[in-house]
């Protein structure tokens, strides 16, 4: 699926750029880890944010995911209330395809301090 989530951020971009509209995300989860070139197995099916994503852009996401017909919450901000890994936004990586999405990853550390952290609260001990 992520081979689609390429094509749905270009889309986004797109309808932001008609609208005059620029945003951020910091991208986290597994579609972060193979922006930093890793491959997995199973590809992921959507990009998680840290960043809150505000209800005319949802509208936007929506659009985007019947146009292309992938899952709705292709781009979501479900962990935006989680706590980054302290210092994290130094180590950021910036993500240059879009004019209007201005995408940044956490670090590979960060990442594997989040899944760490995931798995734990999942009461995996």
């Amino acid at each position: 699926m992520s081979n689609q989530l390429y094509p749905a951020l270009d889309l986004l971009n797109n309808k932001l750029k008609a609208n005059s509209i620029y945003i951020e995300i910091i991208i986290c989860g597994a579609f972060a880890i193979e922006l930093h070139g890793i491959r997995r197995r199973d590809q992921t099916e959507d990009i998680d944010t840290h960043t809150n994503i505000k209800i005319e852009i949802k509208e936007l996401i929506l659009q985007v995911s019947l146009e292309i017909k992938i899952n709705k919450n292709w781009l979501n901000d479900q962990v935006s209330d989680i706590d980054l890994p302290k210092g994290s936004e130094k180590r950021f990586k910036e993500v240059k395809h879009w004019s209007n999405i201005n995408a940044k990853v956490l670090s590979i550390e960060d990442l594997i301090c989040m899944k760490v952290s995931a798995w734990f609260s999942r009461g995996n001990v």
